[in-house]
């Protein structure tokens, strides 16, 4: 059964200080967004706009700490 969670999220394409050539390419597209009422997990997939979006990478915002946000990274 698949639970659907709303996201207060933006997308856009990937900023160039996360391009790394092998996980992270320019073409790929970042999500931003707030820390939603679950822990957010690789294994979650993102649907935008319809489409099923596969995270490549999740990153906690600030990278210690309590999480205020996530950025996602999507194959663009």
């Amino acid at each position: 059964m698949t639970t659907v969670y709303p996201l207060d999220a933006v997308m856009r394409r990937v900023s160039q200080k996360y391009v790394d050539g092998t996980l992270t390419v320019a073409t790929d597209n970042q999500i931003t967004f707030a820390v939603p009422s679950i822990v957010s997990a690789m294994t979650d997939t993102l649907v935008i706009d319809g489409v099923e979006l596969v995270m490549k990478d999740l990153r906690p915002i600030p990278p210690a700490g309590t999480p205020v946000a996530y950025i996602a990274f999507v194959a663009g």
